[in-house]
C-alpha cells in the first residue's frame, strides 16, 4: 500500500491556465501537487528557442489584464522576446466587389496596446520551468487521476500508478476531455462548429503596424495577429471539408490561397511553418463546482477562436479562484468551503457562458453566404465605424473581466 502524501490543494492538469494558477497559489505559501498524463519534460525541452525560430504555429492574444497575471508570477521578462504588441484590431467584411473595413484602435481608450500575441509554446515553457524550480510545487508526471472521495475535511484522490494523494481542495483544470469533471459526474454540453483552424507563422513583405486583421469569409475568420520580427500568426477558420482540401495542397497551393485571402495588406506572406489544423466546438460545464472539487479553463468551458477570447477567459477563471481562495485563507476560512467555490463558480459562470455564447454566434453570423446575413455584417460595421460610443463598449467588453453587479 502506498503512502499517503498531504498538499494543500492539488491541480489535474500542467497546461497554461493550470500552471499559472498554480503558480500564483505557491507563491502565496500554498503547497500545491500537479498531476498530468504528459512525460516528464527534459531540460532540452524546456529551453527556449532561439529568437526568430521554433516557435509552434499557435499563439494566443492575451489582453491586458490576464498580462497581470504573468507579471506577479515573473514570466514576463522571459517570454517578451517572442510577443508582440496588438494595439489595433482591423476587421475587414470580404468581398470580391466592395471590402468594408473598421479598425478598432487601442488609443481610442487611452492605452498603448490591447494586449500581446504570445505563442503557446513559449509561454507554457516559461511557466514549466518556473513550476519545476518552486519549492511549494510537486509534479506527477506520467500520471492519471483514476478515482476521488470526498470527505468533510479532504478530498482524496487515486492516480494511475495506485498512489493516493489528499488535499483541502481539487482543481480540474485537464482540459476539454476532462478527467477530474468526468469522474464528478459533471455534464457538459458540446457544439460542433463543423470547423478546423488552421494555424502557421508566416513571414511578411510588409510590417504589420501591430494590427490584428481579421477577414471574414464564408468559411469563418481569416486572422493575421502580429509577431516580432515582420510574422503574423495566422488563424484561418474554415469548414471541415475545405479545411481538409487545403491540407492536402502542397506548400505553394496554400501560400497562393493565403495570399489570395490576405489581399496583399502586408505585401507577400510567406509559410515559415507547416500548416496545423484543429478542429473547433465549444462546450460548456453544467456547474463549475461540488464537494471539494472546481473547474477552470477548458474544463470548465470550450470557446470558438472567434473574438481571441479562449485562453483571456480560462486567465480570467484563474485570477478569480486565486482571489477567492487568498481571501478566505487570510480569513482563516477552508478554501474549499462551499461559500468560496460557489462565489467562484458564480462569477465565472455568468461570464465564461456569455462569451462562449457571442463567439459561438458571431461565428454563425459571420461564417454564412447568406445576402442577408452579409448585409446585417455590413449595416453592423458601418455602425460602429459612425458611433464610437457602440465601438468602445464592445472594446472594453473583449478587455475587461465580468464585474458582478
Amino acid at each position: 500500500m502506498f503512502k499517503t502524501k498531504k498538499s494543500d490543494i492539488i491541480i489535474s492538469g500542467a497546461g497554461t491556465a493550470g500552471l499559472t494558477l498554480g503558480l500564483l497559489l505557491a507563491d502565496a505559501g500554498l503547497q500545491i501537487t500537479f498531476i498530468d498524463p504528459i512525460k516528464s519534460p527534459s531540460s532540452k525541452m524546456l529551453k527556449m528557442p532561439a529568437i526568430n525560430t521554433d516557435i509552434g504555429t499557435r499563439t494566443t492574444a492575451v489582453m491586458n489584464d490576464n498580462l497581470a497575471l504573468f507579471d506577479k508570477i515573473g514570466i514576463s521578462n522571459a517570454i517578451a522576446p517572442y510577443c508582440d504588441e496588438l494595439r489595433a484590431l482591423q476587421i475587414i467584411d470580404a468581398d470580391k466587389d466592395n471590402d468594408h473595413a473598421i479598425t478598432f484602435a487601442a488609443d481610442e481608450l487611452d492605452l498603448t496596446r490591447f494586449g500581446l500575441n504570445i505563442p503557446n509554446v513559449i509561454l507554457l515553457k516559461a511557466l514549466m520551468q518556473k513550476a519545476l524550480k518552486h519549492k511549494n510545487i510537486t509534479l506527477h508526471f506520467e500520471n492519471e487521476i483514476t478515482d476521488i472521495e470526498n470527505t468533510p475535511q479532504n478530498v482524496s484522490v487515486t492516480l494511475s500508478t495506485g498512489k493516493t494523494l489528499n488535499a483541502k481542495l481539487l482543481i480540474g483544470a485537464d482540459g476539454r476531455n476532462s478527467k477530474t469533471r468526468e469522474l464528478a459526474n459533471i455534464a457538459v454540453t458540446t457544439k460542433q462548429s463543423g470547423q478546423q483552424a488552421l494555424t502557421c507563422i508566416l513571414d511578411c513583405e510588409h510590417h504589420h503596424n501591430f494590427t490584428s486583421t481579421e477577414f471574414h469569409y464564408e468559411g469563418g475568420p481569416f486572422t493575421l495577429v502580429p509577431l516580432p520580427d515582420n510574422s503574423v500568426s495566422l488563424v484561418w477558420v474554415e469548414k471541415d471539408a475545405q479545411a481538409e482540401y487545403w491540407m492536402a495542397e502542397d506548400k505553394d497551393d496554400q501560400e497562393a490561397e493565403i495570399n489570395a485571402r490576405s489581399k496583399a495588406l502586408l505585401g507577400h506572406l510567406s509559410l515559415k511553418t507547416p500548416i496545423e489544423a484543429v478542429p473547433l466546438t465549444s462546450s460548456h460545464a453544467e456547474k463549475l463546482w461540488q464537494d471539494r472539487i472546481v473547474l477552470i479553463a477548458e474544463a470548465a468551458h470550450v470557446l470558438h477562436p472567434m473574438g481571441a477570447q479562449g485562453l483571456n477567459t480560462s486567465l480570467r477563471d484563474v485570477a478569480q479562484l486565486y482571489n477567492e481562495i487568498y481571501n478566505a485563507l487570510s480569513c482563516g476560512i477552508d478554501c474549499a468551503s462551499p461559500i468560496i467555490l460557489k462565489k467562484y463558480a458564480d462569477a465565472r459562470m455568468k461570464d465564461s457562458t456569455l462569451r462562449n455564447n457571442f463567439s459561438y454566434r458571431l461565428n454563425k453570423y459571420v461564417a454564412n453566404d447568406s445576402g442577408t446575413l452579409k448585409m446585417l455584417r455590413r449595416f453592423g460595421l458601418k455602425t460602429l465605424e459612425k458611433h464610437s460610443v457602440l465601438r468602445h463598449m464592445i472594446m472594453r467588453y473583449g478587455l475587461a473581466p465580468y464585474k458582478a453587479a
